[in-house]
């Protein structure tokens, strides 16, 4: 009978079964505990705080309505294109004007496209075209050609003051 109560014993003990049976996985007897779901009227905090340039005021469109100031470019010859014409002027040019210079500056017409804060320099002579892109109010941003100097001094929406020099 001693041998009968050792065989017995063993079979509770969660020692493996010597015929390969697998084991019965054990059950928790703790409750289950549900997550109830957020109320869909009451306000939730967000779970990172806001990013302070996100709180800024919104950027306005330069087509819509003119920057703030917009009336500040300054230059020297003002708005007056034809100063341009010896490649000798500072002024305020609008995205999409352009300038004549005199035949022996070999450029022709030079357009200028101002957006995004920066200038597009296109000229066109004796079926050439060249352009400058992009270029932006730069102390060492010059484009040269033709013994002629392009600088941007300052753009302000669809407006820029540029300097032609020789």
């Amino acid at each position: 009978m001693v041998a009968v109560c050792l065989v017995l014993a063993g079979c509770g003990s969660g020692a493996e079964d010597p015929f390969g049976a697998p084991e019965t996985p054990s059950v928790s007897s703790t409750p289950l505990e549900l997550e109830t779901p957020p109320d869909p009227e009451t306000p939730t905090a967000p779970e990172t705080p806001p990013d302070p340039e996100d709180l800024s005021e919104p950027e306005r469109s330069s087509a819509a309505e003119p920057p703030q100031g917009a009336g500040l470019l300054r230059a020297r010859d003002g708005a007056r294109l034809r100063a341009c014409r010896d490649a000798d002027c500072e002024v305020v040019v609008a995205d999409g004007q352009s300038v004549e210079l005199a035949p022996r500056w070999g450029l022709g017409t030079v357009e200028f496209e101002v957006e995004d804060g920066a200038v597009t320099f296109t000229s066109f002579d004796g079926g050439m075209m060249a352009t400058f892109g992009r270029q932006t109010p730069n102390p060492s941003g010059v484009s040269s050609i033709n013994g002629i100097d392009l600088r941007v001094l300052a753009v302000q929406g669809r407006r820029a003051v540029v300097r032609i020099s020789h």
